[in-house]
């Protein structure tokens, strides 16, 4: 097959190639941690909020915090996602739990935070700027729109604040 010159020719080479479940491959790890990783960084946010109160721009420092710990829990999963999906490791790992306990076996747990740093910057600086942002947002929509229900203002201030993060 020859080079992929955008996103639907790669993936129809990829069906081509290796077939339509290759597009799936990894897909378990990600999905099964996306419910935590939103536990993790909206309670983190709270917890921070609580130990950062009183401080300068103190939203801004929770969220950071609170992206930077949802990284260090997930880095195993992404890890373990990453390569399910690269072609380097096609049939090294049977399953998400398989790939799991390989990498932790074979490399051992520093494997894990293998890509953490960039990660880190990624989630740290945007939970800031959502978490800083959105309740800004959210706050002025019920000052300028007293009959605006809580739901409707939750859900235009959550997207423009992660529009703008």
């Amino acid at each position: 097959l020859g080079q992929a010159t955008g996103i639907f020719s790669a993936m129809r080479d990829i069906v081509k190639k290796e077939g339509v479940g290759r597009l799936y491959r990894g897909i378990a790890a990600p999905l099964s941690v996306e419910p935590i990783k939103r536990a993790i960084k909206f309670s983190a946010n709270e917890k921070y909020k609580t130990m950062t109160a009183g401080l300068p721009a103190a939203p801004y420092i929770a969220g950071c915090m609170a992206g930077m710990t949802e990284v260090c829990i997930i880095a195993p999963a992404e890890v373990v996602k990453i390569r399910m999906q690269s072609s380097n490791y096609v049939g090294k790992y049977t399953s998400t739990t398989h790939g799991l306990l390989t990498v932790l076996k074979e490399e051992g747990p520093v494997a894990f935070a293998k890509g953490i740093e960039p990660a880190l910057w990624r989630q740290g600086s945007w939970n800031g700027l959502y978490f800083g942002i959105a309740p800004q947002i959210k706050e002025r929509l019920k000052q300028s729109f007293p009959d605006m229900s809580n739901m409707t203002c939750n859900l235009i201030g959550g997207s423009i604040g992660g529009v703008l993060a």
